[in-house]
């Protein structure tokens, strides 16, 4: 038995959440940057590590990294808003156990781009694969 695809889970939980699709529509990136010519708001997410437990292989806690991202820091803050929303109560959904926020929301400006704001955001997911 494998582990689940934990980025494709989480994407398919968060693609049919409508406040959040409501803001930004398919823009929800399992990769980190943003792709090339993006349209925004959007979310962009990957996974930074995690732990299993030898004794319970089926199930994993993996820990992600969210970027909230608009051209304006209110946006940016009404999008990571409503990712929190969705990601809260989303327990039993095909998989995923328990979601758990890491740490809360942070106001961020790209230090590349002039004008791209995010909001930084970690939250850890308990994924059961059986």
């Amino acid at each position: 038995m494998g582990i689940q695809d934990s980025n494709t889970l989480i994407r398919s939980h968060l693609i049919v959440q409508a406040p959040l699709v409501a803001l930004v529509s398919s823009r929800i990136y399992a990769a980190q940057p943003l792709p090339e010519n993006y349209i925004l708001p959007a979310v962009t997410f990957s996974s930074r590590g995690g732990t299993a437990d030898p004794d319970v292989p089926s199930i994993v806690t993996v820990s992600c990294q969210f970027k909230c991202w608009a051209d304006d820091p209110i946006e940016a803050r009404q999008v990571y808003g409503a990712l929190f929303d969705c990601l809260q109560g989303c327990e039993d959904y095909t998989g995923i156990v328990s979601v758990q926020q890491e740490v809360g929301g942070q106001d961020m400006e790209d230090p590349d781009v002039k004008g791209l704001y995010y909001v930084l955001t970690f939250f850890s997911f308990t994924i059961r694969s059986d």
